[in-house]
């Protein structure tokens, strides 16, 4: 299972972060596991980058105000939002409170925020309040997959989403392509089964109020 929205919330929550086209390595055993070019375009699905908007675009998203919270792959991310376009970004830190947060039109939690190489799971994890209190009075959360690599059982527990949901570190590459669950809505809408990235952490508990946009062939 790969990409979910929470239907009422300005929540979108990625294992495909498709819209940036980025994904940063899951973890296996002892070593991180970057991704490889399963969909056979020449580039490692671990890149920063396959790809940038048009300029035309550009001038479209800039304006928005961004909170990234400084953990995990943040300097990638940092770099890939603003090849695309995006410039007024702020790096906030992994304690930041309602007060914080409630200043960025959106607020992104990086790749990799949970696992315990560069995560910030217990920091971050304690402000969950305030992550639902700022989705609830209308700001958007981007949050990427955690990670939790060497965390008790490699899972967490992301109590920051207004819903249930549990991230594991396991992923399966006969999961690509995915299955496109819903291609009419505005996040799947265009986009073919081998558009989609890399596969990445998978989610064994899953609150039924998500709705599934996104789900692997496999798990």
């Amino acid at each position: 299972m790969n990409l979910y929205t929470n239907k009422g919330k300005m929540i979108v929550f990625f294992l495909y972060l498709f819209l940036f086209t980025f994904l940063s390595g899951a973890f296996s055993g002892d070593r991180p596991r970057t991704g490889s070019d399963v969909n056979a375009d020449g580039l490692s699905d671990g890149s920063v980058a396959e790809e940038t908007l048009p300029l035309a675009r550009r001038a479209a998203v800039s304006d928005i105000t961004i909170g990234l919270i400084e953990t995990g792959s943040s300097n990638d991310f940092l770099n890939r939002l603003r090849d695309i376009g995006y410039s007024n970004i702020t790096l906030l830190p992994v304690n930041a409170t309602l007060d914080t947060l409630s200043q960025f039109e959106l607020i992104c939690l990086p790749a990799n925020w949970a696992n315990s190489i560069d995560g910030n799971a217990g920091e971050i994890l304690a402000e969950s309040e305030a992550y639902k209190q700022y989705a609830f009075n209308g700001g958007g959360l981007y949050v990427e997959q955690p990670n939790p690599y060497r965390m008790p059982g490699d899972t967490v527990r992301v109590t920051l989403l207004p819903e249930d949901v549990t991230f594991h570190t396991r992923y399966d590459t006969a999961d690509f392509p995915p299955i496109i669950i819903d291609t009419s809505h505005v996040i799947t809408e265009g986009l073919s089964r081998a558009e989609m990235p890399f596969p990445a952490d998978t989610i064994p508990v899953l609150d039924p109020s998500y709705t599934v946009l996104v789900r692997g062939e496999v798990t």
